[in-house]
């Protein structure tokens, strides 16, 4: 619009101070509107139109002027900057809301601060923008980078103050970068370390797939980022549907750590630690490792990339680790990309699948039936498309479950000239049962040739087995097929029995004499309350202090019972073991009795070994121990004479693999921690000499007063009564007194001088 002959939107401010007014005109540079647009912050309501203004003012510079609207609100709002001595303030939608219903009453509004400052050989930058979130009354997020010649450093941080709590939410993340200090040696040279910390915040871990984009691995990177800003958002705002990495959290806290590092000037690793507090307890590790061959060519032979995850999270109580090549991977060629992944998990006793376990790398058997709580994962190998015409294929597979051992590969070559086609592939899969030792292996290959449509194939594929040994196979050229037959009959199941003996060597831990170790069979393990140990070795001591101590006993073989002084200390399930390798799949099979049996006793006042009462309820709670079962599932390939199918994982439950045994209450009071004995007094008459021993004396009497203490300490009467009293502590048992040998002083009495600089105080008394 145009007023008073003034071309143009222009800014006008009437100011007046007593009976003096004035008016204000700042046109705008070339009168340009920008679009309507969100204004910032995480769901902000408010829209903004925006004109460019452009003006100086001294060392004030006003970028744009808005008006907007948000929460029947109107917003009045600048972008403006003061600049001195290389310092840049910015203000960022600096301005006030008016309300609708209360104009007479504006609020305040700013968007965002940013800071600037170029003082070489120092720079800094740094951006704080507000962001809207429902239930905060204030929330501010914020990067900033500084800069030196030879290090700088790479901060993201947010704060945001709740408006039903007085207890704020905040999170810091910063990465000193250290590339041209060259920190340690050439075998492991550090880079750039990491560490930052959330308060009432929660950190939303990455998947395998999302290791590559964790910000706080970006950050790791080597590269200050373009945009600090973005950073920032993708951390608080997540990615298109994707929650935020990071968000507000009553209670919650963590610490993360992180580096990157060169090994042998050859391998780059980037990777972050993180350990959560809070509603769940999580520790967890991410990375990435990459490679080239050669290092600075410009066209390698070979580069190699891997991500890397490993995560417990007592939530599902399971460690789980993953790795997968990345994308970009290739060998010999660019064009022969790599892929695959590898993946371990161990489900503890919280568990849904508490004792089973996986660990496979590129994938399953195919006649593998994976249970869904397996992780599925892709095949390890290569894909190569040699020419536009010839393209090459392979893979592997290997894999590890409770039950069986499975491994396997393949590959394959295609080529296509014009009308003429040719085609070779080979496989080999192999399923590995424990002992009793069975294998199953499938083979095969073939080749295939066409010209025209005119071709003919070669093929080969058969089955091996055993113990006992037998397979088949089968060859097939231009449609003559010739079946070969080896061997014993596969039979389903099919096994070699053990001995019981045999079982005991092979199967449990312990010697391969036949004896199961030491410690190896049933163990014995500490869990709270235990002192510092003052013997090593098999006979060791176990020393508990006043409070609650609390041990386990477990054993490598399942049990069906548990007692502990012959209480029950809770029921296994099953009334009878089965053991596969020993009793094979009989229906009728008997089955064992399997009891682990602990023995607690005391010594009473006559030094003789009773025991103790153990999950007595008619016993005080000072007096008695008690002991609870510890169930857990075991695997079928031993515990169980069930057929079970050779190509599926399975474990079995009902049985006790340990108990859990803790001290009675302790109540903390004189009376209990020194016994009425220790109360007794003994009396005796004291009398002192009438002179005070000097502070120091000639050595020749300082020599003759210690003869005389020697003689009377080593005395028979004084030893004798000094043995009574050490016997007299011993007899009280008090807890936690230790007492130190009784050697009889015989080395002070000939050495005293050696001890002492002057002679002590000298009485006489009896007891």
């Amino acid at each position: 619009m145009a007023q008073n002959g003034q071309p143009g939107p222009f800014l006008a401010l009437d100011a007046q101070v007593a009976d003096l007014q004035h008016t204000f005109q700042v046109p705008l540079k070339s009168g340009k509107k920008e679009p309507m647009q969100a204004g910032p912050g995480s769901g902000d309501p408010s829209l903004t139109v925006w004109w460019t203004a452009g003006r100086e003012v001294g060392p004030v510079r006003l970028e744009r002027l808005g008006v907007g609207y948000r929460d029947e609100r109107v917003l009045l709002v600048v972008d403006a900057s003061v600049s001195a001595g290389g310092l840049e303030l910015v203000a960022r939608g600096a301005g006030v809301e008016v309300g609708l219903k209360t104009p007479s009453a504006p609020v305040f509004h700013l968007d965002g601060l940013g800071m600037g400052l170029k003082r070489p050989p120092v720079t800094v930058a740094a951006e704080f923008v507000r962001e809207d979130l429902s239930g905060y009354t204030l929330a501010v997020g914020g990067t900033a980078v500084v800069g030196l010649p030879d290090l700088s450093v790479t901060a993201v941080g947010f704060y945001a103050q709740p408006k039903a709590s007085a207890q704020p939410s905040l999170f810091l993340f910063g990465v000193l970068d250290l590339e041209q200090k060259s920190v340690g040696p050439p075998m492991f040279r550090v880079q750039a370390l990491a560490a930052g910390f959330g308060y009432h915040s929660v950190v939303r871990t990455p998947q395998i797939s999302e290791v590559g984009s964790f910000p706080f691995l970006r950050m790791l990177d080597g590269q200050p980022p373009t945009d600090p800003l973005k950073v920032l958002g993708d951390l608080l705002h997540g990615e298109g549907e994707k929650p935020p990495w990071v968000s507000p959290s009553g209670g919650g806290v963590w610490l993360a750590a992180g580096l990157r590092a060169k090994v042998y000037e050859l391998v780059d690793v980037s990777a972050v630690a993180l350990v959560e507090f809070g509603d769940d307890f999580v520790v967890g590790l991410y990375g990435r490792a990459q490679a080239q061959f050669p290092k600075e060519a410009s066209s390698p032979w070979a580069r190699l990339a891997v991500d890397v995850r490993a995560e417990y999270r007592r939530s599902v109580d399971t460690l789980e680790l993953d790795a997968v090549v990345a994308d970009g991977s290739f060998i010999l060629d660019s064009k022969c990309r790599l892929r695959g992944g590898l993946a371990v998990r161990l489900w503890f006793g919280d568990s849904a699948h508490p004792g089973d376990f996986v660990v496979t790398v590129g994938g399953y058997h195919p006649r593998f039936e994976r249970p869904g709580h397996y992780p599925q994962v892709e095949e390890v190998g290569f894909d190569w498309h040699i020419t536009s015409d010839v393209y090459a294929r392979g893979g592997c597979y290997s894999a590890l479950t409770p039950h069986a051992f499975m491994a396997g590969l393949n590959a394959s070559l295609h080529g296509e000239w014009g009308p003429a086609k040719a085609e070779a592939s080979v496989y080999a899969d192999a399923l590995i049962q424990w002992d009793p030792l069975y294998f199953d292996v499938d083979w095969g290959g073939k080749i295939r040739g066409s010209i025209f449509g005119v071709g003919g194939e070669m093929s080969a594929d058969g089955r091996v087995w055993g113990p006992p040994v037998g397979g088949s196979a089968r060859f097939k050229v231009l449609g003559i097929s010739v079946d070969i037959k080896f061997g014993c009959h596969r039979v389903s199941g099919a096994e070699r029995l053990l001995s019981a003996q045999e079982f005991r060597a092979r199967l449990l831990p312990g010697g391969s004499d036949g004896t199961a170790g030491d410690g190896k069979v049933v163990h014995l393990a500490p869990l709270e309350g235990l002192l510092p140990a003052r013997t090593d070795g098999p006979g060791a001591v176990w020393s508990a202090g006043r409070g609650t101590f609390r041990f386990t006993a477990g054993t490598a073989i399942p049990a069906t019972s548990v007692t502990v002084n012959t209480a029950d200390a809770g029921s296994a399930g099953k009334d009878r073991l089965r053991i596969r390798p020993v009793e094979g799949t009989r229906s009728d099979a008997p089955g064992y009795t399997s009891c682990l049996a602990v023995t607690l006793t005391r010594q009473d006042d006559n030094g003789k070994a009773v025991k103790v009462p153990v999950n007595d309820a008619g016993v005080d709670r000072n007096e008695s121990w008690t002991a609870v079962a510890r169930q857990a599932r075991v695997p079928a390939a031993l515990w169980s004479t069930a057929a079970q199918d050779p190509d599926s994982a399975a474990l079995v439950d009902g049985y006790a693999t340990g108990v859990t045994v803790t001290s009675p209450v302790q109540e903390q009071s004189a009376g209990t921690l020194f016994p009425d004995t220790a109360w007794q007094v003994k009396t005796f008459d004291l009398k002192v000499t009438g002179e005070p021993a000097p502070c120091r004396f000639a050595t020749s009497a300082k020599a003759v007063e210690f003869t005389v203490i020697g003689q009377d300490i080593t005395a028979p009467t004084t030893t004798t009564r000094r043995a009574a009293i050490f016997a007299d502590l011993a007899a009280l048992r008090i807890p936690g007194l230790v007492l130190p040998p009784h050697s009889g002083l015989s080395d002070f009495a000939e050495n005293g001088s050696d001890y002492l600089d002057a002679v002590p105080q000298l009485v006489e008394g009896t007891v």
